[in-house]
């Protein structure tokens, strides 16, 4: 649900309990050990391999995991997804046919959010990581967010509901409750 540059979205990470109060439930929602795999092959695999790896892997994430719980009544909320790969593999030298191609059958999300931050901002938090990723070091969080909103473009031809939430000077609270205001009443 919440793509961005690198570094946008990790703030929003502190706001469980808002949405706790808010009445939803917050969990992690990976069972799975593929993501990590795939984030530490990321520096030896490259191209349409790591591109494929990323998408089958999105593919059991939706079948293993999203659909089951959206079966069982529940709003999942998932920073893995569709326009990840549509951003990332475009940093990795990838053309945005090619990759949609990978990615075009994902159950298209009732909501996607995009966070936006500053660009230095978003700058100093990957510098205080203690490891980046290869495509972290290969790209820009200026490229990334251009790169963003022309998935955000693209995606709106696919006839996805997206909304952009611009992070700047907002606290997490604020940013959650933006988001919150944005997603259709809960039914128990």
């Amino acid at each position: 649900m919440s793509p961005g540059a690198g570094g946008s979205a990790r703030r929003t990470s502190t706001s469980a309990p808002t949405i706790a109060l808010n009445h939803w439930s917050v969990r992690p929602w990976c069972a799975r050990d593929a993501p990590v795999h795939l984030r530490h092959s990321e520096d030896t695999v490259h191209g349409r391999a790591f591109a494929l790896a990323v998408a089958a892997d999105r593919y059991a994430h939706i079948d293993d995991e999203i659909i089951p719980e959206l079966d069982a009544g529940h709003h999942v909320v998932t920073d893995r997804y569709a326009q990840s790969s549509l951003v990332l593999q475009r940093v990795d030298a990838m053309d945005l046919s090619e990759i949609w191609t990978y990615n075009r059958y994902v159950l298209p999300p009732a909501m996607s959010v995009y966070l936006e931050e500053d660009p230095e901002v978003i700058r100093a938090r990957l510098e205080a990581r203690p490891r980046r990723s290869r495509l972290e070091l290969t790209g820009s969080p200026e490229r990334e967010l251009a790169l963003y909103r022309e998935t955000q473009r693209f995606l709106r031809r696919q006839d996805w509901y997206q909304v952009r939430v611009d992070c700047r000077r907002l606290d997490p609270d604020q940013i959650v409750t933006r988001i919150l205001e944005q997603l259709p009443e809960r039914r128990d």
